[in-house]
């Protein structure tokens, strides 16, 4: 495991040394530390790289820790702090605290509804990091699989493909850059949903990217959540690779398991599976923009006026297409309404961009 041990030279160079001390926090709260780990810190600098660091006192803490203890030793001290019989000294969840109980859904809440963008790009960080370890000690975990795919494709999207392009006017270089890092963390959301499909379904990808639809593989209903994100998060993927001939090529079959998520749930997350579908009909080869307003508006429809991201999506993939301004701004001016009465992340997202591509209008039309 990478430890944080080496000087941020850059903003990114700092949110990923958080990321991975944030990483490295929630393998110590999970679980007593495995031996590979202990190790690691055994031989870990415990000089920060510039003098007085606020965390360098705790860091030698930890390390000096690993280094006196045995690995039982330190299993016992995890024991008796987090777990034991009865009330623990240490409560590691944190809907205890919120509510009393253990089994309540306080965090979960809140993380949906968060609506300040700063604060909800902070969290992200530890969340996934957090989620991502949790999987890989419980790899047939599907809804676990769905969470850790979801974050990495919404992270990607709220804030680095759409900070790229808003610099790309200004500083194509760095919207490339950024561009890129999305690019990864897409595919990294996309294996992560494909490989749950995987594990439940062995051969499911290469059923999926047979000609014969009689061949293409099944899904149950707990399983549409994440063929939705595999499915999102490659179409994703594909959007940002438009120069690699051998990536675009997979859009049939992204849209394909849209598709087969869809024909078991279309009204999906409010809509949002019908939303996807407009997309992918919009951007295929052969598709129809009639039908692609279709599932659009069936996405509105299932989002009950309380979601605005299918009122964005048919902006951009139908009214912009078109060059029909006057529908893109009054579908942009609907998600702004939207997104005022109906507090939340998702809705916060789309009303940045609504207001950035309302701004940027006269550039696009």
């Amino acid at each position: 495991m990478l430890l944080p041990d080496i000087a941020p030279t850059s903003a990114l160079d700092e949110e990923t040394a958080r990321s991975e001390l944030y990483g490295l926090l929630a393998l110590l709260y999970y679980a007593p530390p495995a031996i590979d780990l202990i190790a690691s810190l055994r031989l870990a600098a415990t000089e920060a790289p510039a003098a007085g660091g606020f965390l360098e006192e705790p860091w030698r803490a930890l390390v000096g820790v690993a280094r006196e203890l045995t690995p039982q030793a330190i299993q016992s001290e995890y024991n008796a702090l987090f777990g034991g019989v009865g009330k623990p000294e240490v409560y590691l969840y944190g809907s205890h605290f919120l509510s009393g109980f253990l089994n309540e859904k306080p965090l979960a809440r809140l993380r949906t509804s968060l609506a300040d963008l700063g604060l909800a790009r902070e969290a992200s960080s530890f969340y996934l990091k957090l989620s991502e370890g949790l999987l890989r000690e419980a790899p047939d975990n599907l809804a676990l699989a769905e969470a850790v795919a979801a974050g990495f494709t919404q992270y990607a999207f709220a804030f680095v493909a759409f900070e790229a392009e808003r610099l790309e006017s200004q500083d194509a270089r760095a919207a490339q850059v950024l561009n890129e890092r999305a690019r990864r963390l897409y595919l990294r959301a996309h294996r992560h949903a494909m490989l749950a499909l995987e594990r439940q379904h062995p051969g499911f990808l290469k059923a999926l990217s047979q000609p014969d639809a009689s061949r293409w593989p099944t899904l149950k209903a707990s399983q549409v959540g994440v063929a939705y994100w595999a499915a999102a998060s490659w179409g994703a993927y594909i959007s940002l690779s438009k120069d690699l001939p051998e990536v675009v090529a997979d859009l049939p079959v992204a849209f394909r398991l849209a598709q087969l998520a869809w024909r078991i749930s279309p009204k999906h997350a409010i809509g949002d599976l019908s939303s996807l579908m407009g997309s992918f009909e919009a951007a295929r080869a052969g598709g129809s923009a009639q039908q692609a307003s279709v599932y659009f508006d069936a996405a509105i429809t299932a989002g009950a006026g309380k979601s605005a991201g299918a009122y964005v999506a048919k902006a951009e993939s139908i009214a912009l297409k078109a060059g029909d301004r006057p529908a893109f701004e009054a579908l942009l001016r609907q998600a702004l309404r939207v997104s005022a009465e109906h507090r939340d992340l998702p809705n916060e997202v789309m009303r940045e961009r609504a207001q950035w591509l309302l701004a940027t209008a006269d550039d696009l039309f």
